[in-house]
């Protein structure tokens, strides 16, 4: 809707279940990346670019609480999860499958009232508000006609640091911790028979690590404290003194630390009120490298909420361990792209884009690329409204709200908000109904190499633009003898990100190699089969698909392999990664996938 909306074109492409985002002739936001100070174009995908898909009026009309009125199963009342054909699903109160559409930091300020939100929310395609959001919307008289599901939200660890002279950040393990919980969780009694409650938030972004982690209680002065106690007692476990722990143990620590936390928390809390759901203490999304941390979190939470940051698109190999290891669906409680006020430094974790268009293309691009995952139940849009300068009633610090600071509409933005909100029931039929790959074939090689120094055998492929002796280049190649030439109507390679780097930007180009002869644990700058037709370009770090129907039809008309290079160039000093064969979660590896004609 976007496209049409600004009158221009764009060349769709295909987009397969559980695929990365496509490289086809799609419309590009303008990213800005802080380390060069320059806008670089970031391909972005609209619901308009969806191969194949075509909206259905019977999955466009929702249920009074903003659900998917053409589904519905047993109601409870109250919003609850389920999963139900391989998906996970939010269940409405009246039983209708649903998402949470949501914005985060919904204020009622000087002149805007509760109707006001009922009014400006649903315009723009959301059915509920996020963390942050004012309890006093509620009172608004539109609430019975359009209900906007809501989070209260109380943040006990962080309101108990207080009581300590030493304000430990984290301090689970002492006593006085659980009658603390006990007597705040009451907050939550006034909502226990509250339908419009969507679930509750019990804090924000704990550092469960460095400030807030094992070194923290390490280093507590107090020999007979509970927490400093724990942490001893945990490297003893492990025959390590309380100065040679390693990162890996930290991790381990904070699970312990998030099990004690919420065995208190959410025994509290269900005490009070057992029929809403739980949603967590929002944590950001680099907690995927922790098994033991997200099992904990399964354990006890409804949903696992993830201030889902610095992803243009989507990094599937995170987001996939958190659900696997969790067992639990994911809500992406914050994700923004701002756009950037010229001589000035915006603060916030959100995308810096030159313009509203951006923005709105970030959004549709977020959204389509995340709802291909069955486990996401819900987004929560940062925020409400755009951030005034300190002291200041007449100048923005931030525009990343859906309004700006004088109450005024982002139109651009509403338009692709609303088109991509009102489908996403829609949307998702057509996903989870689509073929799946007729071949999935893994990469027969692959390899990467810095200078002469070669890489075949490691679990990711790295690529940076250097020097000639620190640049890194990767390679892949597929057999596809198996595969029948004739019945082929598309094929991509996809790779998957695994970069730990959090924003991502340069020049990176997947080319078609002709001498496929390069061997894996051999290949080096001085030996490297050279590029020839460029296949794809793109600037971010996330999983991508390369098309590669024609060059694989000619590779099997010849009875030859399939090859690529991938490289960088631009001289930005960051490195992207991506799984190779030999990474341990399949969903990582390189992946050639094929469809026939029907």
């Amino acid at each position: 809707m976007i496209l049409k909306y600004l009158s221009l074109l764009c060349v769709c492409g295909a987009f397969f279940a559980s695929a990365p985002v496509l490289l086809a002739e799609l419309p590009e936001a303008s990213v800005y990346d802080e380390k060069t100070e320059k806008f670089y174009p970031y391909k972005a995908r609209t619901l308009d670019d969806v191969e194949g898909y075509q909206e259905r009026p019977e999955n466009l009309e929702f249920s009074r609480y903003g659900g998917w009125k053409a589904k519905r199963v047993k109601a409870t009342g109250f919003f609850r999860v389920e999963k139900i054909e391989g998906r996970w699903w939010v269940i409405d109160p009246e039983g209708y499958l649903y998402i949470h559409k949501a914005v985060n930091s919904v204020q009622l300020f000087k002149g805007y009232s509760p109707d006001n939100v009922y009014e400006t929310l649903p315009g723009f395609g959301f059915n509920g508000t996020g963390n942050w959001s004012d309890i006093e919307i509620q009172d608004s008289r539109l609430k019975k006609s359009t209900p906007l599901a809501y989070c209260p939200k109380y943040s006990f660890v962080s309101s108990y640091k207080h009581k300590r002279k030493d304000k430990l950040p984290i301090a689970v393990f002492d006593d006085a911790f659980v009658d603390f919980c006990e007597r705040k969780a009451k907050f939550f009694a006034q909502f226990k028979n509250d339908p419009h409650v969507f679930g509750y938030f019990i804090d924000n972004e704990l550092s469960w690590t460095f400030t807030g982690g094992l070194e923290s209680h390490l280093g507590v002065k107090d020999p007979k404290d509970k927490n400093y106690l724990a942490a001893v007692k945990f490297l003893s476990s492990r025959n390590k003194g309380v100065k040679d722990f390693t990162d890996d143990d930290a991790d381990d620590y904070a699970a312990l630390m998030l099990e004690r936390y919420l065995t208190v928390v959410c025994a509290a809390v269900r005490k009070v009120d057992p029929n809403h759901m739980i949603l967590g203490p929002r944590f950001n999304k680099n907690w995927n490298r922790s098994k033991e941390f997200m099992e904990t979190a399964g354990r006890h939470l409804d949903i696992v909420a993830l201030n889902h940051y610095h992803r243009w698109g989507t990094r599937n190999n995170e987001l996939e361990n958190i659900a696997i290891w969790s067992k639990k669906p994911l809500l992406m409680s914050e994700f923004y792209a701002m756009e950037k006020i010229p001589n000035f430094e915006e603060k916030g974790a959100g995308w810096r884009v030159e313009d509203e268009y951006s923005r709105a293309l970030f959004y549709e691009n977020f959204l389509t690329t995340q709802l291909e995952k069955p486990f996401v139940v819900g987004f929560h849009w940062f925020n409400f409204q755009d951030d005034f300068k300190d002291g200041s009633l007449t100048e923005a610090k931030a525009k990343r709200g859906i309004i700006d600071i004088k109450a005024k509409e982002y139109l651009k933005l509403k338009q692709s908000m609303r088109h991509v909100n009102d489908r996403i029931y829609d949307y998702i039929d057509y996903v989870d109904s689509r073929a799946k790959p007729d071949v999935t074939l893994p990469a027969e090689a692959d390899a990467y190499f810095q200078g002469d120094k070669n890489v075949g055998a490691g679990p990711e492929l790295l690529v940076r633009s250097a020097s000639k002796k620190y640049a890194r280049t990767a390679y892949l190649r597929f057999d596809p003898a198996s595969i029948n030439g004739k019945k082929i109507v598309s094929a991509k390679i996809q790779l998957f990100g695994t970069s730990l780097e959090e924003k991502l930007t340069g020049n990176y180009h997947a080319a078609l190699v002709k001498n496929k002869s390069w061997k894996e644990n051999d290949i080096t700058l001085d030996n490297a089969p050279t590029g020839s037709t460029v296949l794809a370009t793109w600037n971010h770090g996330d999983d991508i698909e390369i098309d590669v129907t024609k060059e694989l039809i000619s590779a099997i008309k010849n009875r030859d392999k399939l090859s690529i290079k991938v490289y960088d160039t631009l001289a930005n000093k960051l490195e992207v990664t991506y799984g190779s064969r030999e990474h341990p979660n399949t969903y990582a590896q390189p992946k050639l996938v094929v469809y026939y004609k029907k």
